[in-house]
């Protein structure tokens, strides 16, 4: 029997809407108002969308409880499996010694610490950003601008800026594949859109570094190189989100932005290279720290991983016989008790759970540690150990993404996102057309289109002769 549903509270689409987007402001109350941990406010939110979706919106407990486990083992993997392995390259390096010659390269570029600055905190905070995201950079980025003698407010505001820009491919992409299969749409789409996108803050960032750095003067005086370093970054962001492999987008990104600004400065120097204002001694402030020179063969070391990680990461991203190869190793397969059709009856995407394990940017991570270890001079139980450590460092964090994953997956299947959506009750007066899964099911299903005629209004379909 065809027929229309109406809102499933009190019959007001607004007050649909309202309800439907308590969850989400159980979630911002409590992290903003209340003060709550993290991993705390998502499962008060996650509860809070359970009771929802089956009491309001009448998803059956079965399809609750499966749809929320499937949000949960998608932030398992490779949401969780990312952030872990991404933080033990960046542990390999820095307990190799490493990490430091990569800080002392990009510091070198210039003997003007407004230079050094805007390259530390922008292109050395994105190569940050791109392996292991989630705080990480701003801390250590904040930290080596003390060194140089910026005081700590100065440091947390230029550190907190440059981590804006790579952002949306922070941890390998992390925010776009959870936003793909969460919003139901292909990663590689989100991310060339998003690159276009982001390129756009990029280009202006190293201008708003270099006003915080120095006010006025800094962009007045040092236009060239933020104007190279932004175009830069905005370039391998573009170009590698569109035709390479989106996950790499910082990565590539801040390496050209690096490469380009080094160039500029090998022929290019400020003509009057000045300390920013609130640095040298004082309070708050550290004695500067001029960074140290290395052997190209130990610069040529640390950087090693970093190439390992484009290589692998382009051979299974990029369209041919090794990404064929990985791909067809994964596994595919429809999520038990989630039986949600459809606008024409079919399954949504949603319901189908895909493990690419070998192709995974996760599963490419953790090949590139081990091939590195040779290089990086590690033994293994030094690799274990910091393997350890870096799930430790990611515990809370994995906890929240899970949980917030798992509502997001809910209040996809239960319809509540798509009814706390703007705009969604003039929609719904248009296109609510469903039909219930079986007869004395409370749950509805969108039902296909049929035939309407021109004077039927939306919604109200012409029965067909013999039709119940």
């Amino acid at each position: 029997m065809d027929h229309r549903i109406p809102p499933p509270i009190g019959g007001s689409p607004a007050l649909s809407a309202v309800v439907a987007a308590l969850p989400l402001a159980v979630l911002l109350v409590l992290l903003g108002g209340f003060r709550v941990r993290s991993d705390l406010a998502a499962a008060g939110s996650l509860l809070a969308a359970l009771a929802i979706a089956v009491l309001a919106f009448r998803l059956p407990v079965v399809t609750a409880v499966s749809g929320t486990a499937q949000g949960a083992a998608f932030g398992v993997f490779p949401i969780v499996w990312i952030m872990v392995n991404a933080l033990w390259v960046n542990r390999l390096l820095a307990a190799s010694g490493l990490l430091s010659v990569v800080r002392d390269t990009f510091a070198g570029v210039s003997p003007d610490h407004r230079v050094q600055a805007l390259v530390l905190a922008f292109c050395f905070g994105s190569v940050l950003e791109a392996l292991a995201g989630f705080g990480a950079p701003v801390v250590v980025i904040a930290a080596i601008l003390l060194a140089l003698g910026l005081t700590p407010i100065r440091a947390a505001t230029v550190a907190l800026f440059a981590d804006a820009a790579g952002t949306a491919f922070g941890s390998m992409g992390n925010p776009i594949v959870a936003l793909s299969r969460a919003a139901n749409l292909p990663a590689a789409e989100l991310g060339r859109m998003v690159g276009r996108q982001a390129a756009i803050v990029a280009v202006f960032m190293p201008f708003v570094i270099l006003l915080v750095l120095d006010g006025r003067r800094g962009p007045r005086e040092l236009w060239p190189v933020g104007l190279v370093a932004g175009l830069g970054f905005a370039t391998g962001q573009v170009v590698t989100s569109n035709f390479i492999a989106f996950p790499l987008s910082d990565l590539i990104g801040a390496l050209l932005a690096t490469l380009a600004s080094a160039v500029l400065l090998w022929r290019w120097s400020p003509a009057e290279p000045a300390t920013p204002p609130g640095s040298g001694p004082g309070p708050g402030a550290r004695a500067v720290e001029a960074p140290t020179r290395h052997p190209p063969a130990t610069r040529v070391r640390a950087f090693v991983p970093y190439l390992v990680l484009v290589v692998l990461l382009a051979a299974v991203s990029v369209n041919g016989p090794a990404a064929r190869f990985a791909t067809g190793l994964g596994m595919r397969f429809s999520w038990p008790g989630v039986p949600v059709s459809g606008v024409h009856g079919t399954p949504p995407g949603l319901h189908v759970f895909r493990f690419d394990w070998l192709s995974a940017t996760g599963t490419v991570l953790l090949v590139t540690g081990l091939l590195s270890l040779p290089v990086l001079r590690l033994p293994v139980r030094t690799a274990l150990s910091e393997y350890g450590a870096a799930a430790a460092r990611t515990r809370r964090a994995a906890v929240t993404v899970v949980l917030v994953l798992g509502l997001a997956y809910l209040m996809n299947y239960s319809g509540q996102a798509s009814r706390s959506a703007p705009g969604w009750p003039a929609r719904a007066e248009r296109s609510s057309c469903c039909r219930r899964r079986s007869a004395g099911s409370a749950w509805p299903r969108p039902a296909p289109t049929r035939r309407r005629t021109r004077s039927s209004a939306p919604c109200r379909w012409r029965r067909r002769a013999g039709s119940g």
